[in-house]
């Protein structure tokens, strides 16, 4: 086992805490030996209504992770991942080429079932993975840039349920500009008569919040990390949810939250209502449950952690 405890094709990977869900009944125990596939966060966490990567979730998916559009002619392409469950970028640079940039078309997602994947059609909207030839990295992991001059995005009007239970998501953003009030808004979750940010901007402080149209805001200020895992839950919605929230390793905030039922959509990199505005920054990840997922923090905040080095 290497030393950031990530699986290499021969040693193990560390199992994150003891309510993995796996059934394994081990408490940070080994997987894997040789010619075994590294599982990932799915396949601890399953049962997910969207998730979103530049690394591969789960051991049985064999789709892309995102299709891309290069510069030089707009021709598209689907890239998948390498031996190691990671953004294939040989694959990305041979296509894009050297000297162009390659845009985002779709964010494929690996849950099952394989339905609602995040697209963009729209050129200029389109966040950006290439620039001149050079993989969009920070914290030396591949990232998603979505550039808030062009409003990039991803609105997910097709997950259209009708929820009345509970919601729970984690996020994972790097943070860079220096642009005006609300000039970054990471996603957002929006019910049908009011939603959540879970990570915006207001002028230089950044704010991991929860809001109900209409309502209160709940939030806790942050200095710029360079990367920040996010995790919430709401009970609702309904006029007497509850609300949890977890910013890297810290419980930052508990209560109750007023948000009406209706139908789900998801914005990321859009701060989805009118008046609010688009992300300048990066995007790793985007998982999104129909289900509390709470008792789960320490081991979801671990498994994240553990690829990405956040803290």
């Amino acid at each position: 086992m290497n030393a950031n405890g990530l699986y290499s094709g021969v040693e193990g990977y560390v199992i994150p805490g003891t309510n993995s869900g796996v059934g394994t009944g081990v408490a940070n125990g080994v997987y894997g030996e040789l010619g075994q596939a590294r599982p990932g966060f799915l396949d601890f966490y399953p049962g997910a209504l969207v998730a979103f990567s530049l690394r591969k979730l789960r051991i049985g998916y064999i789709g892309p992770a995102i299709r891309v559009r290069r510069s030089s002619d707009n021709v598209e392409l689907d890239i998948g991942f390498d031996v190691n469950g990671n953004l294939d970028e040989k694959t990305l640079l041979g296509f894009v080429g050297s000297g162009n940039s390659g845009f985002v078309t779709t964010w494929y997602n690996q849950s099952t079932p394989l339905l609602n994947d995040a697209v963009q059609t729209s050129n200029v909207n389109q966040p950006r993975i290439v620039l001149n030839g050079v993989v969009n990295k920070q914290n030396n992991k591949p990232t998603i840039n979505f550039i808030q001059a062009n409003s990039t995005r991803f609105i997910l009007n097709d997950v259209n349920l009708l929820q009345t239970g509970p919601i729970s998501v984690t996020a994972t953003l790097g943070t860079h500009g220096t642009g005006g009030s609300q000039d970054f808004f990471g996603t957002r979750v929006q019910f049908n008569a009011g939603g959540w940010e879970w990570f915006y901007r207001v002028g230089p402080i950044y704010r991991f919040a929860a809001i109900s149209i209409g309502g209160t805001e709940a939030s806790v200020s942050t200095t710029a990390l360079p990367i920040h895992t996010m995790f919430g839950t709401i009970t609702g919605p309904s006029s007497s949810s509850t609300f949890r929230l977890w910013l890297n390793n810290f419980d930052v905030r508990t209560g109750n939250q007023t948000i009406n039922p209706g139908p789900v959509s998801f914005a990321l990199g859009y701060g989805g209502a009118s008046g609010q505005g688009y992300m300048d920054g990066n995007f790793y990840e985007f998982i999104a449950y129909t289900s509390d997922q709470s008792n789960n923090v320490t081991g979801i905040r671990q498994e994240v952690n553990n690829y990405y080095k956040i803290y």
